[in-house]
């Protein structure tokens, strides 16, 4: 338990440092205003995401033999890596009313809690890359009785949240574009797998759940 809230606070202090950096270092050269109280929400949210998902794949071992040398994931993580501080820089968002801020907030906060659902549901074989390992069972259970690909409609949630909170419309073009169309095929991809290896089973699963 202490090593995952050790693992939890270190991922949510590295994403921290890693999103809002590049910001203080722009404020150096370009004429930007210090932080809005928007611009902290973003990065306490994300600070969340990370510290959530730190604290879970802390323990599951999977992650050690993951096909991260994948060019999907590589990729997509670049981009986010991108996006996600691009989002802070760009942003001219002033605080508005609840019932706006409601929007992206929530999308974040329903991005994570499918997120933390998806990797606590799967343990060990929630993977980075798509992969399926001759041990691994077709879990059709708790979230995945209703989503196939919760852990990418999540992270697209919390994406658009995110980028929709700051008015980062640069970022949110990013996420819509390239991010959003990367994760279809994604998800295509991990369908023809589990269908090549699971057969029949899956197609049933298929037709009783959503994407």
């Amino acid at each position: 338990m202490h090593l995952r809230l050790i693992s939890g606070i270190g991922s949510a202090a590295v994403a921290s440092v890693a999103v809002g950096g590049p910001y203080f270092v722009a404020t150096q050269v370009l004429p930007l205003p210090p932080f809005s109280r928007l611009q902290l929400i973003a990065l306490l949210a994300l600070a969340l995401w990370a510290f959530s998902e730190g604290a879970l794949l802390r323990s599951n071992q999977s992650q050690q033999q993951d096909m991260t040398r994948h060019w999907l994931p590589r990729l997509t993580m670049a981009l986010i890596a991108v996006a996600l501080p691009l989002a802070l820089i760009e942003s001219r968002a002033q605080f508005v009313s609840m019932r706006w801020l409601g929007i992206p907030i929530s999308l974040m906060l329903i991005g994570i809690a499918l997120r933390v659902l998806a990797i606590r549901t799967l343990q060990d074989w929630f993977y980075d890359g798509v992969i399926v390992t001759d041990q691994q069972q077709l879990v059709t259970t708790g979230i995945y009785a209703y989503f196939r690909h919760p852990s990418e409609i999540g992270l697209l949630c919390f994406l658009f949240g995110y980028a929709l909170l700051l008015q980062a419309w640069i970022s949110l073009l990013l996420v819509g574009a390239i991010i959003l169309p990367l994760s279809i095929y994604r998800c295509r991809q991990e369908d023809a797998l589990l269908q090549q290896h699971f057969g029949e089973e899956f197609d049933i699963y298929r037709h009783k759940t959503l994407i």
